[in-house]
C-alpha cells in the first residue's frame, strides 16, 4: 500500500501473513468429493481415446472398407464386386446473381 497509511493498519496486515490460505483450504459447508471421483474422471477419459483409436477406420470409407472386405473373403459374389461403383455426390454450386458482376481479376 503507499506510505500514507496509519501505523496500525499496517500492524494488522503484518499478523495477516502468520496464517495463509492456499487452494485446499474451503469453506466448511463445501462438500468434499470423494477420493474416487478423479480416477474415474481419468479412467473415462481413457476410454475414449482408446474408444475413438480403436474404432478409426484408418480415413477409408465406406465404400472402400467394403471393397477391402469382398477382396479378402473368397466366398463373395462376384457380382457385387463387379458392379461399377456410384459416383461421389457432388455439392450443386450456388447461383449467381443476374446481374452480379465478376471481380478484376477474374478470367
Amino acid at each position: 500500500m503507499s506510505g500514507h497509511g496509519h501505523p496500525e493498519a499496517d500492524a494488522v496486515h503484518a499478523d495477516d501473513h502468520e496464517h495463509e490460505t492456499s487452494s485446499d483450504d474451503f469453506p466448511a459447508d463445501e462438500p468434499r468429493s470423494p477420493g474416487w471421483l478423479p480416477l474415474l474422471g481419468g479412467a473415462l477419459f481413457l476410454a475414449g481415446i482408446f474408444a475413438f483409436v480403436a474404432l478409426n477406420s484408418g480415413g477409408k470409407t465406406a465404400e472402400e472398407l467394403a471393397q477391402d472386405a469382398a477382396a479378402a473373403s473368397p466366398s463373395a459374389a462376384p457380382s457385387a464386386a463387379a458392379a461399377p461403383a456410384a459416383p461421389p455426390a457432388q455439392r450443386p454450386a450456388p447461383a449467381i446473381a443476374a446481374g452480379a458482376g465478376m471481380p478484376a481479376n477474374h478470367p
